[in-house]
């Protein structure tokens, strides 16, 4: 049986080539980043340590600590992303329970 895909409809194929174009992507962009950005950091060096040592020590260390304020910047634009994509799809994720 030959299997006609609808109108917007992806198949697994075409989704996993989709996602390895984004990792390579996302693998040339990283690799930029190290290759330029070293010495030109924003931040201390020496509060971050100090900051991650307090992190460490705490009863209730965190399991994600943004360092400085464009690392903070960017945690918060990743949550405002996922809070949205949870909220518009809510109905259609939860609807995948046994009944």
């Amino acid at each position: 049986m030959d299997h006609q895909l609808a109108p917007g409809e992806r198949s697994c194929c075409r989704v996993l080539e989709m996602v390895r174009h984004r990792r390579d992507e996302r693998t040339k962009t990283r690799k930029h980043y190290r290759e330029t950005n070293d010495g030109n950091q924003a931040g201390d060096p020496d509060k971050a340590v100090a900051v991650i040592l307090q992190a460490v020590d705490a009863d209730d260390a965190p399991l994600h600590l943004p360092l400085g304020r464009a690392a903070h910047a960017i945690a918060e634009r990743k949550l405002a992303a996922f809070r949205g994509d949870i909220d518009a799809w809510c109905d259609i994720t939860i609807a995948t329970d046994f009944d």
